[in-house]
């Protein structure tokens, strides 16, 4: 085997067990001496590749956004629609479990010594999902007192609550309750265009104090990408 193959398999490895560590304990509670114990890496090699918690810390952080990118883009690698970008977030999260919590950790509750370090990674996330969020809006039709830049404004709002949810207990993620918790871009769309909530969601109440205006679809007049069928 070739000296970089085997430094890159080794440097994955590590990887792949401190984002386990990281998962579980986050960034301020991680410790070397445990994450070498329990996935049985020698220290000396770790060192060899890693120069401490912090680099091993990006790399991982640096691992996870680039997994969220590639799934969210799925192989086309095209902006996706909302619901696609919705499922594909769900997926990321229920199939890269440690990956998706170094993610959301990152974007919650980022250490500040390495804020600077992560900016990078965060600016790419936001680009995707300014550009998904633009893809939307481009074609909706929103009331006349709704601009784009309020409706892009909310929908990052959004984006917030997503984040902690996945940060919250796992027993919130599971499949039965999933799909009433991740339409809230849908429902903040909704808002804009027609100035409520769609029918039968209570909560969470939308803000804005904008009152009903126009008439609200049902659900079969709603398309599988969050568009409305009648405008």
């Amino acid at each position: 085997m070739k000296k970089e193959l085997k430094t890159q398999l080794t440097r994955e490895r590590i990887i792949e067990a401190a984002l386990i560590e990281f998962s579980q304990k986050g960034y301020k509670a991680f410790g070397i001496n445990e994450l070498c114990k329990n996935h049985k890496i020698s220290k000396g090699i770790l060192y060899h590749n890693f120069s401490g918690k912090t680099e091993l810390y990006l790399a991982c952080v640096r691992e996870s956004f680039q997994k969220a990118v590639s799934i969210i883009r799925g192989e086309s690698g095209d902006i996706p629609s909302l619901a696609d970008y919705m499922e594909r977030r769900h997926r990321f999260s229920k199939d890269f479990p440690h990956h998706s919590h170094v993610f959301f950790e990152v974007w919650m509750t980022a250490p500040a010594e390495i804020a600077e370090e992560v900016a990078q990674e965060k600016a790419v996330f936001e680009d995707l999902n300014r550009q998904v969020s633009e893809k939307l809006l481009s074609e909706s039709t929103l009331k006349d007192y709704i601009s784009q830049e309020a409706a892009l404004y909310y929908l990052t709002f959004i984006q917030q609550l997503f984040r902690s949810y996945y940060l919250g207990p796992a027993d919130l993620k599971e499949p039965a309750v999933w799909p009433a918790n991740c339409r809230f871009p849908e429902h903040a769309v909704h808002a804009c265009r027609y100035g409520h909530r769609p029918r039968g969601v209570s909560r969470p109440a939308l803000h804005g104090g904008v009152q009903g205006h126009g008439k609200c679809p049902r659900q079969d007049e709603v398309r599988g990408d969050g568009d409305a069928a009648c405008d």
